[in-house]
Protein backbone atom coordinates (compact mmCIF):
# COMPACT_ATOMS: atom_id res chain seq x y z
CA UNK A 1 0.00 0.00 0.00
CA UNK A 2 1.40 3.14 -0.92
CA UNK A 3 -0.08 6.55 1.64
CA UNK A 4 0.51 9.46 0.45
CA UNK A 5 -0.46 13.15 0.67
CA UNK A 6 1.01 13.65 3.73
CA UNK A 7 2.31 17.33 3.92
CA UNK A 8 6.47 17.17 4.80
CA UNK A 9 5.91 21.02 5.77
CA UNK A 10 3.66 20.12 8.26
CA UNK A 11 6.00 17.02 9.43
CA UNK A 12 8.50 20.10 9.78
CA UNK A 13 7.01 22.21 12.02
CA UNK A 14 5.95 18.82 14.40
CA UNK A 15 9.70 18.06 14.09
CA UNK A 16 10.80 21.63 15.36
CA UNK A 17 9.01 21.25 18.42
CA UNK A 18 10.18 18.00 19.43
CA UNK A 19 13.32 17.68 21.19
CA UNK A 20 15.38 16.50 18.80
CA UNK A 21 15.04 19.86 16.70
CA UNK A 22 18.38 21.18 17.51
CA UNK A 23 19.98 18.38 15.30
CA UNK A 24 18.50 19.56 12.82
CA UNK A 25 20.21 22.46 10.95
CA UNK A 26 18.95 24.48 7.59
CA UNK A 27 20.66 21.35 5.48
CA UNK A 28 18.39 19.13 6.72
CA UNK A 29 15.46 21.18 6.31
CA UNK A 30 16.24 22.08 2.50
CA UNK A 31 16.88 18.22 1.79
CA UNK A 32 13.28 17.39 3.00
CA UNK A 33 11.19 20.64 1.25
CA UNK A 34 13.43 19.13 -1.75
CA UNK A 35 12.41 15.51 -1.33
CA UNK A 36 8.98 17.18 -1.30
CA UNK A 37 9.45 18.38 -4.99
CA UNK A 38 10.78 15.30 -6.21
CA UNK A 39 8.04 12.97 -4.97
CA UNK A 40 4.61 12.87 -3.08
CA UNK A 41 4.95 9.31 -2.49
CA UNK A 42 5.77 8.95 1.31
CA UNK A 43 7.77 5.83 1.07
CA UNK A 44 10.17 7.67 -1.51
CA UNK A 45 10.46 10.58 0.99
CA UNK A 46 11.52 8.08 3.69
CA UNK A 47 13.71 6.79 2.05
CA UNK A 48 15.49 10.22 0.81
CA UNK A 49 14.87 11.59 4.14
CA UNK A 50 16.97 8.31 5.57
CA UNK A 51 19.64 9.45 2.74
CA UNK A 52 19.90 12.79 3.77
CA UNK A 53 20.63 12.11 6.93
CA UNK A 54 22.68 9.10 6.84
CA UNK A 55 25.22 11.89 5.49
CA UNK A 56 25.50 14.48 8.85
CA UNK A 57 24.47 11.91 11.52
CA UNK A 58 25.92 8.91 13.08
CA UNK A 59 23.67 5.71 13.09
CA UNK A 60 22.53 6.63 16.68
CA UNK A 61 21.32 9.94 15.87
CA UNK A 62 20.24 8.69 12.63
CA UNK A 63 17.89 6.48 14.06
CA UNK A 64 16.34 9.06 16.81
CA UNK A 65 15.59 11.00 14.42
CA UNK A 66 14.33 8.55 11.96
CA UNK A 67 12.06 7.25 14.72
CA UNK A 68 10.81 10.95 15.66
CA UNK A 69 9.98 11.77 11.96
CA UNK A 70 8.24 8.58 11.66
CA UNK A 71 6.28 9.26 14.95
CA UNK A 72 5.75 12.55 13.57
CA UNK A 73 2.77 10.97 10.77
CA UNK A 74 -1.00 11.14 12.28
CA UNK A 75 -3.11 8.31 11.92
CA UNK A 76 -1.17 5.44 11.13
CA UNK A 77 0.62 2.20 12.40
CA UNK A 78 4.74 2.25 12.44
CA UNK A 79 6.37 -0.96 13.36
CA UNK A 80 10.18 -0.02 13.21
CA UNK A 81 12.55 -2.90 13.56
CA UNK A 82 10.06 -5.07 15.20
CA UNK A 83 8.86 -2.69 17.40
CA UNK A 84 5.60 -0.44 17.55
CA UNK A 85 6.80 3.02 17.87
CA UNK A 86 3.58 4.76 16.80
CA UNK A 87 -0.32 4.00 17.38
CA UNK A 88 -1.43 1.19 18.01
CA UNK A 89 -3.72 -2.18 17.33
CA UNK A 90 -7.98 -2.46 18.16
CA UNK A 91 -9.88 -5.35 18.03
CA UNK A 92 -12.36 -3.01 16.36
CA UNK A 93 -10.94 -2.84 12.41
CA UNK A 94 -8.29 -4.38 10.84
CA UNK A 95 -5.06 -3.29 8.91
CA UNK A 96 -3.61 -2.55 5.72
CA UNK A 97 0.31 -2.98 5.85
CA UNK A 98 2.87 -1.56 3.71
CA UNK A 99 6.37 -2.76 4.57
CA UNK A 100 9.70 -0.46 3.55
CA UNK A 101 12.52 -3.44 3.22
CA UNK A 102 15.86 -1.26 3.02
CA UNK A 103 14.30 0.21 6.20
CA UNK A 104 12.68 -2.33 7.95
CA UNK A 105 9.77 -0.45 8.51
CA UNK A 106 6.07 -1.56 8.27
CA UNK A 107 3.69 1.41 7.74
CA UNK A 108 -0.42 0.86 8.55
CA UNK A 109 -3.62 2.04 8.56
CA UNK A 110 -6.70 1.06 10.63
CA UNK A 111 -10.06 0.12 8.86
CA UNK A 112 -12.52 -0.01 11.34
CA UNK A 113 -15.25 -2.39 10.53
CA UNK A 114 -18.00 0.33 11.71
CA UNK A 115 -16.65 1.97 8.47
CA UNK A 116 -16.99 -1.21 6.59
CA UNK A 117 -20.77 -1.24 7.80
CA UNK A 118 -21.45 2.18 7.20
CA UNK A 119 -19.96 1.54 3.65
CA UNK A 120 -22.16 -1.25 3.21
CA UNK A 121 -25.64 0.27 4.48
CA UNK A 122 -24.20 3.23 2.54
CA UNK A 123 -24.00 0.94 -0.95
CA UNK A 124 -27.27 -0.95 0.27
CA UNK A 125 -29.02 2.11 0.13
CA UNK A 126 -27.61 3.23 -3.11
CA UNK A 127 -28.83 -0.24 -4.35
CA UNK A 128 -32.22 0.34 -2.77
CA UNK A 129 -32.86 3.53 -4.43
CA UNK A 130 -31.32 2.07 -7.73
CA UNK A 131 -34.00 -0.72 -7.75
CA UNK A 132 -36.58 1.74 -7.37
CA UNK A 133 -35.28 3.93 -9.77
CA UNK A 134 -34.92 1.08 -12.18
CA UNK A 135 -38.42 -0.41 -11.27
CA UNK A 136 -39.75 2.96 -12.30
CA UNK A 137 -37.79 3.27 -15.22
CA UNK A 138 -39.09 -0.29 -16.18
CA UNK A 139 -42.86 0.71 -15.35
CA UNK A 140 -42.63 3.43 -17.58
CA UNK A 141 -41.19 1.80 -20.46
CA UNK A 142 -44.06 -0.57 -19.86
CA UNK A 143 -46.49 1.79 -19.15
CA UNK A 144 -45.55 3.62 -22.46
CA UNK A 145 -45.42 0.39 -24.70
CA UNK A 146 -49.16 -0.37 -23.04
CA UNK A 147 -50.58 2.83 -24.03
CA UNK A 148 -48.62 2.56 -27.85
CA UNK A 149 -50.33 -0.52 -28.14
CA UNK A 150 -53.73 0.79 -27.07
CA UNK A 151 -53.54 3.18 -29.59
CA UNK A 152 -52.61 1.17 -32.35
CA UNK A 153 -55.25 -1.59 -31.54
CA UNK A 154 -57.93 2.07 -31.51
CA UNK A 155 -56.25 3.20 -34.58
CA UNK A 156 -56.31 -0.48 -35.95
CA UNK A 157 -59.58 -0.97 -35.02
CA UNK A 158 -61.05 2.28 -36.43
CA UNK A 159 -59.86 2.09 -39.70
CA UNK A 160 -60.99 -1.29 -39.67
CA UNK A 161 -64.65 -0.19 -39.17
CA UNK A 162 -63.76 2.16 -41.41
CA UNK A 163 -62.62 -0.47 -44.23
CA UNK A 164 -65.83 -2.44 -43.23
CA UNK A 165 -68.13 0.68 -43.27
CA UNK A 166 -66.50 1.13 -46.84
CA UNK A 167 -67.06 -2.59 -48.18
CA UNK A 168 -70.54 -2.29 -46.52
CA UNK A 169 -70.83 0.28 -48.41
CA UNK A 170 -69.57 -1.37 -51.82
CA UNK A 171 -71.58 -4.22 -51.10
CA UNK A 172 -74.96 -2.56 -50.59
CA UNK A 173 -74.59 -0.42 -53.90
CA UNK A 174 -73.95 -3.66 -55.91
CA UNK A 175 -77.16 -5.45 -54.08
CA UNK A 176 -79.54 -1.96 -53.69
CA UNK A 177 -80.83 -0.04 -55.74
CA UNK A 178 -80.03 3.68 -55.28
CA UNK A 179 -83.16 5.36 -55.55
CA UNK A 180 -85.60 2.87 -53.60
CA UNK A 181 -82.99 1.23 -51.04
CA UNK A 182 -84.71 -2.23 -52.08
CA UNK A 183 -82.82 -4.90 -54.03
CA UNK A 184 -81.76 -4.67 -57.64
CA UNK A 185 -81.77 -6.72 -60.04
CA UNK A 186 -78.11 -8.06 -59.71
CA UNK A 187 -79.16 -8.94 -56.19
CA UNK A 188 -81.10 -11.71 -57.40
CA UNK A 189 -78.18 -14.04 -57.93
CA UNK A 190 -77.28 -14.13 -54.24
CA UNK A 191 -80.84 -15.12 -53.18
CA UNK A 192 -81.75 -18.05 -55.00
CA UNK A 193 -81.62 -19.96 -52.03
CA UNK A 194 -83.73 -17.41 -49.84
CA UNK A 195 -86.17 -17.31 -52.41
CA UNK A 196 -86.46 -21.01 -53.38
CA UNK A 197 -89.97 -21.96 -51.48
CA UNK A 198 -91.84 -18.71 -51.64
CA UNK A 199 -94.83 -17.36 -53.92
CA UNK A 200 -93.39 -14.46 -56.93
CA UNK A 201 -95.23 -11.74 -57.42
CA UNK A 202 -94.77 -8.93 -60.35
CA UNK A 203 -95.81 -5.96 -59.52
CA UNK A 204 -95.89 -2.86 -62.05
CA UNK A 205 -97.33 1.00 -61.55
CA UNK A 206 -100.15 1.21 -64.18
CA UNK A 207 -99.46 4.28 -66.84
CA UNK A 208 -96.57 5.29 -64.73
CA UNK A 209 -95.02 6.72 -68.40
CA UNK A 210 -97.85 9.45 -68.39
CA UNK A 211 -96.72 10.37 -64.80
CA UNK A 212 -93.16 11.01 -66.38
CA UNK A 213 -94.06 12.67 -69.29
CA UNK A 214 -96.58 14.93 -67.55
CA UNK A 215 -94.99 16.00 -64.30
CA UNK A 216 -91.74 15.36 -64.81
CA UNK A 217 -89.05 12.58 -63.84
CA UNK A 218 -89.14 14.46 -60.72
CA UNK A 219 -92.34 13.86 -59.85
CA UNK A 220 -91.74 10.48 -61.17
CA UNK A 221 -89.09 9.23 -59.01
CA UNK A 222 -90.98 10.53 -55.97
CA UNK A 223 -93.52 8.31 -56.91
CA UNK A 224 -91.10 5.81 -57.46
CA UNK A 225 -89.85 6.22 -53.99
CA UNK A 226 -93.14 6.35 -52.18
CA UNK A 227 -93.99 3.48 -54.17
CA UNK A 228 -91.40 1.05 -52.43
CA UNK A 229 -92.06 2.84 -49.18
CA UNK A 230 -95.39 0.89 -49.39
CA UNK A 231 -94.29 -2.20 -50.28
CA UNK A 232 -91.71 -2.15 -47.67
CA UNK A 233 -94.65 -1.39 -45.18
CA UNK A 234 -97.22 -4.09 -46.31
CA UNK A 235 -94.37 -7.02 -47.08
CA UNK A 236 -92.00 -5.92 -44.72
CA UNK A 237 -90.87 -9.75 -43.93
CA UNK A 238 -90.47 -10.72 -47.57
CA UNK A 239 -87.96 -9.96 -50.47
CA UNK A 240 -88.38 -6.88 -52.47
CA UNK A 241 -86.67 -6.57 -55.93
CA UNK A 242 -86.97 -3.72 -58.35
CA UNK A 243 -86.91 -5.48 -61.29
CA UNK A 244 -85.99 -2.63 -63.68
CA UNK A 245 -88.18 0.89 -64.38
CA UNK A 246 -91.62 0.83 -62.23
CA UNK A 247 -92.10 -3.18 -62.38
CA UNK A 248 -91.06 -5.19 -58.93
CA UNK A 249 -90.99 -8.50 -57.68
CA UNK A 250 -91.86 -9.52 -54.09
CA UNK A 251 -90.68 -13.24 -52.63
CA UNK A 252 -93.23 -13.98 -49.69
CA UNK A 253 -95.02 -16.66 -47.76
CA UNK A 254 -97.81 -14.86 -47.68
CA UNK A 255 -101.23 -16.49 -49.11
CA UNK A 256 -102.39 -15.60 -52.54
CA UNK A 257 -105.67 -13.89 -50.44
CA UNK A 258 -103.59 -12.12 -47.98
CA UNK A 259 -101.30 -10.64 -51.09
CA UNK A 260 -104.26 -9.22 -53.09
CA UNK A 261 -105.96 -7.86 -49.41
CA UNK A 262 -102.70 -5.66 -49.04
CA UNK A 263 -102.34 -4.72 -52.75
CA UNK A 264 -105.92 -3.14 -52.11
CA UNK A 265 -104.61 -1.24 -49.43
CA UNK A 266 -101.59 0.21 -51.06
CA UNK A 267 -104.32 0.76 -54.08
CA UNK A 268 -106.17 3.18 -51.91
CA UNK A 269 -102.90 5.14 -50.76
CA UNK A 270 -101.68 5.43 -54.30
CA UNK A 271 -104.69 6.64 -56.00
CA UNK A 272 -104.58 9.28 -52.74
CA UNK A 273 -100.99 10.14 -53.31
CA UNK A 274 -102.06 10.74 -57.54
CA UNK A 275 -104.73 13.46 -55.86
CA UNK A 276 -101.58 15.05 -54.56
CA UNK A 277 -100.20 16.22 -57.95
CA UNK A 278 -102.54 15.64 -60.44
CA UNK A 279 -106.01 17.06 -60.11
CA UNK A 280 -106.95 16.61 -63.67
CA UNK A 281 -106.58 12.61 -63.39
CA UNK A 282 -106.34 12.22 -67.03
CA UNK A 283 -105.02 8.73 -66.85
CA UNK A 284 -105.14 6.55 -63.05
CA UNK A 285 -102.02 5.50 -61.63
CA UNK A 286 -102.42 2.29 -59.89
CA UNK A 287 -100.92 -1.19 -58.72
CA UNK A 288 -101.40 -4.42 -60.78
CA UNK A 289 -99.69 -7.81 -59.60
CA UNK A 290 -99.16 -11.22 -61.32
CA UNK A 291 -98.69 -14.15 -58.53
CA UNK A 292 -97.27 -17.18 -58.92
CA UNK A 293 -97.80 -19.29 -55.69
CA UNK A 294 -96.24 -22.78 -57.06
CA UNK A 295 -93.75 -22.88 -54.22
CA UNK A 296 -91.56 -25.97 -55.83
CA UNK A 297 -91.15 -24.49 -59.37
CA UNK A 298 -87.81 -23.34 -60.41
CA UNK A 299 -87.32 -19.74 -60.46
CA UNK A 300 -87.63 -19.01 -63.89
CA UNK A 301 -90.96 -21.07 -64.12
CA UNK A 302 -92.16 -19.11 -61.39
CA UNK A 303 -91.45 -15.23 -63.26
CA UNK A 304 -92.75 -17.09 -66.65
CA UNK A 305 -96.03 -17.48 -64.86
CA UNK A 306 -96.49 -14.55 -63.05
CA UNK A 307 -95.39 -11.95 -65.61
CA UNK A 308 -98.07 -13.66 -67.75
CA UNK A 309 -100.69 -13.61 -65.26
CA UNK A 310 -99.53 -9.60 -64.46
CA UNK A 311 -99.74 -9.55 -68.67
CA UNK A 312 -103.49 -10.65 -68.26
CA UNK A 313 -104.07 -8.16 -65.77
CA UNK A 314 -102.74 -5.71 -68.13
CA UNK A 315 -104.87 -6.70 -71.04
CA UNK A 316 -107.92 -7.08 -68.70
CA UNK A 317 -108.27 -3.68 -66.79
CA UNK A 318 -105.19 -3.02 -65.09
CA UNK A 319 -105.03 -2.13 -61.07
CA UNK A 320 -106.27 -5.72 -60.27
CA UNK A 321 -104.66 -8.85 -58.66
CA UNK A 322 -104.34 -12.20 -60.84
CA UNK A 323 -102.66 -15.52 -60.11
CA UNK A 324 -101.59 -17.68 -62.65
CA UNK A 325 -103.30 -20.62 -61.61
CA UNK A 326 -106.97 -18.85 -62.47
CA UNK A 327 -105.79 -18.08 -65.94
CA UNK A 328 -107.90 -18.58 -69.26
CA UNK A 329 -105.56 -20.43 -71.10
CA UNK A 330 -108.00 -20.54 -74.23
CA UNK A 331 -108.48 -16.72 -74.25
CA UNK A 332 -104.98 -15.95 -73.70
CA UNK A 333 -104.17 -17.89 -76.76
CA UNK A 334 -106.52 -15.83 -78.68
CA UNK A 335 -105.63 -12.69 -77.31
Amino acid sequence: MILSGVGIEILLKKIEKDAFASLIDYRYKTRILLAQKETSNLETAIKKFTTYIKKDYSKEEQEKIIKEFLKSFKGVVIVYKGKLIKGSFSKDGFYIMDYIPELDIFIGKEVKYSQIYSIKDFFSEVSENLKSEILRYIWGYFAVIILIYFMFVLIYKKKLNELDKHIEKIHTRSIRDSLTGVYNRSALEHLIEEIGNKTLIILDLDNFKYVNDVFGHKIGDMVLIEFSNLLKKFFEEDIIVRWGGDEFLIFTDKSPKEIERRIEKINKIVKEMQDKFDSKKLKKLAVSAGICDKKDLPYEEKFKNADLALYKVKKSGKGRVLKYSDLDYVRIEKE
